[in-house]
């Protein structure tokens, strides 16, 4: 159980760069080369632990981080690649709520804007602005 809520709090942006784990793990799986949706969803899942979406749910942030009016990834699929933005996120050089502030439900917890919830993931804990919520 410890895991698995664990994971789920990987699901709210991360301090470092406002991506979820499962929009960073798209956008690495997108950055190691063309492949069709299901490769990618397969390379996105061989960096889970424990088996975490289902396809269409993993083809939803695909589209997010192609469709955002900030995409992280263009082109149709077998074709797509990463965004400069994307680039630089994957580099550790920008924050993507910075570039296409959040308006999405996780667990009940509506996030909103680019100061909202956001995850730690080297201390385990959640932050707002300054300020760490256990």
């Amino acid at each position: 159980m410890r895991g698995g809520l664990r994971r789920l709090c990987e699901e709210y942006p991360w301090l470092a760069d406002g991506l979820s784990r499962s929009q960073r793990q798209a956008l690495q799986s997108v950055a190691q080369g063309p492949a069709r949706n299901d490769e990618l969803f397969r390379r996105a899942q061989a960096r889970e632990e424990a088996p975490f979406l289902g396809d269409s749910a993993f083809y939803a942030i695909l589209d997010d981080l192609r469709n955002s009016h900030a995409p992280l990834i263009e082109g149709d699929e077998g074709m797509a690649e990463p965004t400069a933005l994307g680039r630089r996120i994957l580099g550790g050089d920008a924050d993507w709520l910075e570039e296409a502030p959040s308006d999405r439900w996780i667990g009940g917890v509506h996030l909103s804007g680019v100061r909202t919830l956001r995850w730690d993931d080297t201390r385990g804990t959640f932050k707002l602005a300054e300020e760490a919520v256990d």
